[in-house]
């Protein structure tokens, strides 16, 4: 069965093929996928991120000792 709808006065079909069983056409799935692969790139940048950190960490604590003594009375 071919689902129908009106877009701006005119009929506009859609054939059953597109139509998923979760009711989402192929554009809507092409815009969820762009989204959840936007958010597997921010979730990969932010792990490297702190690989980079975690590997810095040992200089990072040392200046910071180092600013903490240097500021002590």
């Amino acid at each position: 069965m071919t689902e129908t709808g009106t877009s701006s006065g005119s009929t506009v079909s859609i054939p059953p093929s597109v139509i998923d069983s979760d009711g989402l056409d192929e554009s809507e799935h092409a815009v969820n996928s762009k989204i959840v692969a936007n958010r597997i790139k921010i979730a990969l940048s932010l792990v490297e991120y702190n690989n980079i950190l975690l590997e810095r960490a040992p200089i990072i604590i040392s200046i910071l000792t180092w600013f903490i003594q240097d500021s002590a009375p």
